[in-house]
Formats: structure tokens, sequence, C-alpha cells
């Protein structure tokens, strides 16, 4: 569970993004975590990564996030074998039904949403036999030219399946 009430917790920009806590746009409870790629870089990448997730065990993910109007963020997750898996983002995204599995849309309309995401469906969908996730992941691709940041909040995983 991560509420970033005072940091990002375990959270982690990838070189490309910056991680601010968000003292004013805020949802629920307490602070958010603005999610922005840094200025002259390319792409924006900012997630949490694992030993092992077993998401066979803990397979739902649930966060509230909110993304302006246009903007192309995707979600993904990253195998043992150092597939990345896209599992969901906006209609601007560019990893819509890439993998064959169920695109998992977030709303880019600058208002915020809630969102549960049945990892293990999504994830077993796509690869079967895999139980083992090393990353979950946001990114803006490089070739987008919108708005480079977004927010989310109370970020956290579960085993109820």
């Amino acid at each position: 569970y991560e509420d970033f009430t005072t940091d990002a917790g375990n959270f982690e920009s990838y070189g490309t993004s910056k991680l601010i806590i968000d003292y004013e746009d805020t949802y629920l409870r307490g602070n958010s975590l603005k999610i922005k790629r840094r200025s002259g870089s390319e792409d924006l990448k900012a997630g949490i990564k694992f030993n092992l997730w077993n998401f066979e065990k803990y397979g739902t993910l649930s966060f509230s996030y909110k993304i302006p109007e246009k903007t192309a963020v995707c979600m993904k997750v990253k195998t043992r074998f150092n597939d990345r898996l896209c599992l969901g983002g906006t209609m601007a995204s560019q990893c819509r039904d890439v993998n064959g599995g169920k695109f998992i849309r977030h709303m880019d309309d600058d208002q915020w949403h809630e969102i549960d995401i049945d990892v293990k469906n999504s994830v077993k969908s796509i690869l079967p036999a895999l139980n083992y996730l090393l990353e979950f992941q946001f990114t803006i691709d490089q070739a987008f030219n919108g708005r480079n940041f977004f927010w989310i909040d109370d970020f956290r995983i579960t085993g109820k399946n």
C-alpha cells in the first residue's frame, strides 16, 4: 500500500521521469503522487520493481488516478523473461491491444477515478503458465507530444481475486 503521505514509497522513476508529492491536487486522503516527464527527456517511465511479485496470490491492483485529456499513459508489467505486457492505458496510448489480452481503459478527462485491476486474469489471458512478475510500470511514449504528467494515489496490491 502506498498513500504518498510524505514520499513516493516503493515507486521509482527510471531516469526519465520525476516523482513529486503533490500537496494540492489530491483525491481522498492526504497527498497524491504526480508522475512527470523530466524536461528534455524523450519518454516517461515510473513504477515499482519487485524481487518476485506472486500475482497468483496477490493478483488485484487498485489505485486512484487523474490523467489530463489526451495524455498517452500506458500501464505495463514486466515478466521474469524481460517481456513487457501492456495491460491498459488511455485511448491515446500506443500499447492498446498489443499483447492480445483485454485492454483496461483509463479515462483521460482530468478527473479523479478509482480502478481495480485483476492482474492475475489479465496476465494469464496472455501467458497462462506465468505466476510471477518483476515490475509494474506506467509509461508515456516518446512519440507523444501532449501532456507529460498525471497523478496516482492510494496504490495497493491485494489478494482478493
